[in-house]
């Protein structure tokens, strides 16, 4: 970096791809809905499309991708018809049923979101030295990339 300038500052525009969440039996987690589950494209001649959504991850702020099981699916366009579950947030948790090969919800909760106690919404800045580096966010996610 020369001497007297300013370290570069970056402002996200739109995620263009996402970090898959994946979902793991037996871990609660919070996520708000950001568009309506759609599904994805065929990648398989012998398998159907998987379900995503785009969610971002409370416990980290982070925007990310989830693939939906049937089961949890079903369950939200039961409870919220017209896809009303968009913009709301949830606690949920799956449960692994080994002799079907399946999970299951074991708990799904609407949740509201406590604000921070400055009032202000949490948002993370990128300067040039952190281009290249893992944010902290992912580093420290739960279910995260493996």
């Amino acid at each position: 970096m020369t001497e007297g300038k300013a370290p570069l500052r970056f402002k996200k525009i739109k995620a263009v791809t996402r970090p898959q969440l994946k979902l793991t039996a037996g871990i609660e987690y919070h996520i708000k809905f950001e568009a309506p589950v759609h599904q994805g494209e065929r990648l398989q001649d012998d398998r159907d499309a998987a379900f995503l959504a785009n969610v971002v991850n409370l416990d980290t702020g982070e925007e990310m991708q989830i693939v939906c099981p049937s089961v949890f699916r079903k369950e939200l366009d039961r409870t919220y018809p017209g896809e009303s579950y968009v913009g709301k947030c949830f606690a949920f948790e799956l449960m692994r049923v080994p002799e079907k090969r399946y999970n299951m919800l074991k708990s799904f909760i609407e949740i509201s979101v406590e604000e921070t106690a400055t009032g202000a919404s949490e948002r993370q800045t990128l300067t040039a030295a952190d281009v290249g580096r893992m944010p902290a966010s992912v580093l420290n996610a739960k279910g995260g990339r493996k």
